[in-house]
């Protein structure tokens, strides 16, 4: 039930800093840092003293946006919530064909419109549309399939209200209306 989270830059930052354990490293090369110039007892080593600790930081900031840039990355490319479950819809849903129980996700907000597309054979196919009806406290969404598109698959809404197990993973819940559903040409 992973859902996005979006924290600010700085926040992101911080939390990449402390994912590539920055704070040890740094003072794991300082202390390296000063052992070698008192050691060395060469005092030409002053310009050591000042490039380790220059290179080391930078290694860190560079190694600290590496990560947030892949955390980020792989964030950004999330793809749509799986279905969970399903039922049949309770009665004060009249013409409703069935509950579906998704991942958490934030880009889906309360009572917005989704599109449900099954994938038959390589292709997406409208199957329904409904809308979201509660963001559950465990971050689990239940949206409610208002409207049936596709009589044809009239058997695949009756599979998804018993939880086949391999109708659910086909079905795609997206949160948008086609552009034929705008424009009055569906019905």
């Amino acid at each position: 039930m992973n859902s996005l989270r979006v924290n600010s830059f700085g926040r992101e930052l911080y939390e990449s800093f402390c994912r590539i354990r920055g704070v040890p490293i740094a003072l794991v090369a300082l202390v390296l840092g000063l052992v070698y110039f008192y050691f060395s007892g060469n005092q030409s080593t002053i310009r050591l003293i000042i490039a380790l600790p220059i290179f080391i930081g930078a290694l860190i900031i560079l190694w600290t946006l590496l990560d947030l840039s892949l955390h980020l990355h792989k964030n950004a490319t999330r793809h749509l919530p799986r279905v969970v479950q399903a039922r049949t819809p309770p009665t004060i849903y009249p013409g409703a064909v069935a509950i579906l129980l998704l991942e958490g996700s934030e880009v889906y907000g309360h009572e917005s419109l989704v599109s449900v597309y099954y994938r038959d054979d390589g292709f997406e196919v409208l199957i329904g549309i409904g809308f979201v009806l509660t963001r559950q406290d465990d971050g689990l969404i239940q949206v409610v399939i208002s409207r049936q598109l596709e009589e044809t698959y009239k058997d695949v809404w009756l599979k998804v209200c018993q939880n086949d197990a391999t109708i659910l993973p086909r079905l795609l819940v997206k949160p948008s209306l086609p552009k034929l559903f705008a424009e009055g040409v569906l019905p």
